[in-house]
């Protein structure tokens, strides 16, 4: 994002922040990760975002992700740690946007609803995680919490836990992650695959 940007309007840019990686998500939006509020954090590893393009879409589903994918790795103080992270957006979340994880293992999506909540303006979320627990996609209490998820919206209903339907096996989104776990450590969400200059 841009020198500027300043997502969770504290007055400082986010890119001279450790404790707020901001990413562009495409269309002119951008969203932000911030770990100020959880002092279990010790640092935002990585971050990658994933753009959802048209036929990426599976036919017949109508849910969209209007600030695109991301997966972010976050380093907390002692393994099996919680977390109390927040996603700022560039502009208000639709009504009807609902937070989506993606569960790497399973290759299933879920409904986190009951563990984020808006700000009344819907320009951030609030996640609550848990090392090895609620929110860590690599289901071990090692330290490191692993969350590839989204800003989801549809027409066509709500989506219930372990509900597969949202991307089938031909969308291409997050294929990598579904062959194993050690994926994870190669792919995406590694920071080693990231330049070593800002994330932001």
């Amino acid at each position: 994002v841009g020198s500027l940007v300043d997502l969770d309007e504290d007055g400082i840019p986010d890119v001279d922040q450790d404790t707020i990686k901001s990413i562009d998500a495409g269309d002119g939006k951008s969203l932000g990760i911030s770990i100020k509020n959880s002092s279990n954090v010790v640092a935002i590893a990585s971050v990658w975002a994933e753009r959802q393009d048209d036929n990426q879409s599976p036919a017949g589903d109508s849910e969209e992700f209007p600030f695109g994918l991301i997966n972010f790795k976050l380093i907390v103080n002692q393994p099996g740690d919680t977390a109390e992270i927040r996603i700022y957006f560039s502009e208000p979340a639709p009504e009807d946007g609902r937070w989506l994880k993606y569960d790497p293992i399973e290759t299933t999506w879920t409904d986190y609803s009951s563990q984020s909540d808006f700000s009344d303006d819907r320009r951030f979320l609030t996640l609550y995680l848990e090392d090895g627990g609620d929110g860590d996609a690599d289901g071990t209490a090692n330290g490191i919490i692993v969350d590839p998820s989204g800003l989801a919206v549809s027409s066509s209903g709500s989506v219930s836990s372990g509900d597969s339907g949202l991307f089938g096996n031909d969308s291409g989104l997050f294929d990598n992650w579904s062959d194993s776990l050690s994926d994870l450590s190669s792919c995406f969400i590694t920071s080693a695959s990231l330049p070593t200059g800002p994330m932001t």
